[in-house]
């Protein structure tokens, strides 16, 4: 029953970023149907309350994180923000092992790290889109080279944050 659950959070999650009104319909649809297997779940007892605890978690870290990332990708913010994602990252993992989540953690690296590819690749169709609507070849040339720079810092942010993350674990349990 877990897995119907976890599936149709990540299906709702995947349709959630993206485009049209079906995805977003559906979306709504995957979500509203894993709530009700996740309130059966609960009223059965097939659940066990920690789930719920680290899905309420992980959405909340993951809404802080992609604030964190908003800043830390632009150029001139960046090295502002390294060391914001890299505390976060010992923060994430401390309440990680403050609420007892320590079975979880491993379900916190691999969904971070999925959600993280998922927004990367979002990012890599709105430049296309971006890309193919302009014609001003100046422009375009502007808008791949600012969209390389965003590109590594994203991809460094990732990678320090989920490093950081997962060092700071193993150090601290």
């Amino acid at each position: 029953m877990i897995y119907v659950f976890l599936l149709l959070f990540a299906l709702g999650s995947w349709q959630s970023g993206a485009k049209g009104e079906i995805s977003q319909i559906l979306s709504f649809i995957f979500y509203l149907l894993a709530i009700i297997i996740l309130v059966i779940g609960l009223f059965f007892g097939w659940f066990n309350v920690s789930l719920i605890i680290f899905l309420i978690y992980f959405a909340f870290n993951y809404f802080i994180l992609m604030r964190i990332f908003y800043y830390s990708t632009y150029h001139k913010y960046f090295k502002y923000f390294f060391l914001i994602l890299i505390s976060y990252g010992l923060l994430a993992s401390y309440l990680l092992l403050l609420l007892g989540l320590n079975g979880y953690f491993v379900l916190f690296i691999l969904w971070s790290t999925l959600s993280l590819i998922l927004n990367y690749s979002k990012q890599q169709s709105l430049i296309k889109l971006m890309l193919y609507e302009e014609r001003d070849k100046a422009k375009r040339k502007q808008i791949e080279f600012s969209h390389q720079k965003t590109i590594k810092y994203f991809i460094l942010s990732s990678v320090s944050y989920l490093l950081s993350t997962y060092i700071f674990y193993i150090l601290m349990s």
